[in-house]
Formats: structure tokens, C-alpha cells, sequence
């Protein structure tokens, strides 16, 4: 019963960012789980992180946070972990003077913005680290007998099916990886954060892209992708590569979409300033259909490298570049 109690103070007081105390000393209990829907923002949180790192918001007199900052006065290190319209601290565990795990939360003063993602902050050396967890419902965190976190993000949306059926994931973290579906494969993985050509080398791995759009058709794709900022991964479980081609930015462009769970592929290539345009995907026309309502969610909000082009998807299914009205 005494651990029960314990966990409702959590569940209602650190969800808040705040401090639950008690007359008696207990042990800190090993889980902790936070409810998006008990979140009260505190645009003046603030808590320390358990290796003298603080995390606070920049909010004056009770006014919005534009930023939440994180700072070491031992090592004078500071960095920016959010910026929005308004930030918030959404939770502390297990306490906010000696955190090891903090939710921050984005959210827009305008009535037309929604909801930012969130963003799951961990010590990490001798300052911390920032990962998205997107719209999370819930997040689960647990610490197991050596000491090692362990979390899940449930209830992420992942846009809709062919169907209209809403489509959510939960997402288990992964150390220096960040939130991930359980499902994500291993090949995949490793290809996080490298340049697009560890992938367009790999003869197993590129094989159904190759089928889909031919020898030569390659290799003026793999062209436009000499210039990258790198592959990333979005929402848990889709590689995205973009680049262009070297001195011809301008011009040639080019970007890669894989499902890391199934495999699946959707590619674009724009050459010439839109004269010569081509798109395709490894998968068959019903199935295309069918996740047209899910990529397109996945790509309304991430912005390419390029100014001069974002993204469509066609009632087709295919991923397009399209120029940027100006």
C-alpha cells in the first residue's frame, strides 16, 4: 500500500515537474510513468539533473518559455534542448532536484498551431541528452537491477491507413539511438546517421531499389546523393536520406524513404530545375494506396535541406520533389 501511494504522488506531483516529499524516508521507486493528459504546464520549472546539469525555461513572470536551456556551471557548457512559441518541463523523475529522466513539452500560442513533439532528456556524461518522442500518450520509464534505463513511448501517431483507421506505434528506447520500433532492423539501424552511400553500396540492401528504377536510372540517383547531411531516422522506424549532386546542388537533388521494419521504399530524383523528374518505390500499386495517408503525415513537417523543394505524396502513393513557390 505504501508503494502504491508512493506511485500516485509520482504519477500526479512529477508529472508536474515538481518534487514529491514525504515525512519518512523511502526508497525511490524503480518505474515512473508519465500521462500527457496530466500535464499542467510551469513556464518557470526547473529542475537539476542528478550529474549538476539544470534544465530551466527562459519564462519571466509566469510568461511563456520560448526556450528550455540546459546549463553546467562546472563545465560552463549550455545548450538550447527546445525553442517553440511555448516550452515547458512536463515531468521529473525521480525528483526535480536530482532528476535522471525529464519530459519537455512544445505546444504554440496560436489557435492554427498544434502540438509540437516532445522531447525525453537523459544525462549523458556531464550533460544531457535530447531525444523526440514525437506525441507520445504515454511514456514508461523503468531503471532495472544495474542501474540501466529502460523506457517506452506509447500511443505515437503514425498518421492513418488506406482504411482511415488511425495507426499508433509504441517505441522502446534505445541509448544514443533515441525511441525506435521494437521491429526495426538490425541492417537498418546501423545505417542511422552515416551517409547514404553505406546504404547504395550494400548489394543486399539496395537490390529491390535498383529492380525498381534500373542500372542507369541508379546511377544518376546515387549522383544526386554525393552531397548529404546524412541518413535519419523518423518516427521510430523510417530511414530518410536526401542530397544532391556535388558542385549541382541546385539542380540535382535526391531523397530516399525506407520502412526499416518492412523494407519498403519510396524514392524521388529531380534533375535540371524540374525538367526531368522521376519517382518511384519497390512496392506494388494497392499497397502504395494504402499507406498514401501514412507518409503523408510522416512528411508534412519535416522540411528537406533544400529551400527550393519540398515534398508531396500523389494519389499514386509515390514520393515526389516539387519546387517551392516563391
Amino acid at each position: 500500500m505504501r508503494h502504491s501511494r508512493f506511485m500516485n504522488v509520482f504519477l500526479l506531483g512529477l508529472a508536474l515537474g515538481v518534487s514529491a516529499h514525504s515525512n519518512h524516508v523511502q526508497a525511490e521507486p524503480n518505474t515512473f510513468t508519465w500521462e500527457r493528459v496530466k500535464t499542467v504546464i510551469k513556464p518557470k520549472a526547473r529542475i537539476q539533473f542528478d550529474n549538476g546539469t539544470a534544465l530551466a525555461g527562459n519564462g519571466k513572470d509566469k510568461a511563456p518559455n520560448l526556450k528550455i536551456i540546459a546549463h553546467n556551471k562546472k563545465t560552463k557548457r549550455t545548450e538550447v534542448v527546445v525553442e517553440n512559441d511555448s516550452t515547458y518541463i512536463a515531468a521529473a523523475y525521480p525528483s526535480a532536484t536530482n532528476a535522471k529522466v525529464a519530459i519537455v513539452g512544445q505546444t504554440c500560442l496560436k489557435e492554427e498551431c498544434k502540438a509540437q513533439d516532445l522531447r525525453f532528456v537523459v544525462p549523458e556524461g556531464d550533460f544531457v541528452k535530447s531525444y523526440s518522442i514525437e506525441d507520445a500518450q504515454t511514456v514508461e520509464v523503468k531503471f532495472d537491477e544495474n542501474g540501466q534505463l529502460e523506457a517506452k513511448a506509447q500511443g505515437i501517431s503514425m498518421g492513418v491507413d488506406g482504411y482511415g483507421g488511425s495507426i499508433e506505434e509504441t517505441l522502446v528506447f534505445k541509448p544514443g539511438m533515441g525511441f525506435t520500433s521494437p521491429n526495426l532492423s538490425d541492417a537498418y539501424a546501423a545505417l542511422i546517421g552515416q551517409h547514404p552511400e553505406k546504404f547504395l553500396a550494400r548489394e543486399n540492401l539496395r537490390e529491390p531499389l535498383l529492380a525498381s528504377m534500373g542500372r542507369e536510372k541508379f546511377k544518376d540517383f546515387r549522383e544526386s546523393l554525393r552531397v548529404s547531411s546524412g541518413t535519419r531516422l523518423m518516427r521510430g522506424k523510417f530511414l530518410f536520406m536526401q542530397g544532391c549532386q556535388a558542385h549541382n546542388c541546385a539542380e540535382n537533388f535526391a531523397v530516399l524513404l525506407i520502412d526499416g521494419v518492412t523494407g519498403e521504399m519510396w524514392w524521388g530524383l529531380l534533375k535540371e530545375n524540374n525538367f526531368d523528374q522521376a519517382f518511384g518505390s519497390t512496392m506494388q500499386n494497392n499497397r502504395r494506396i494504402e499507406r498514401i495517408g501514412e507518409i503523408g503525415n510522416l512528411l508534412d513537417n519535416n522540411a528537406l535541406d533544400h529551400e527550393n523543394y519540398t515534398l508531396i505524396v500523389n494519389e499514386e502513393g509515390f514520393v515526389q520533389i516539387s519546387s517551392v513557390e516563391r
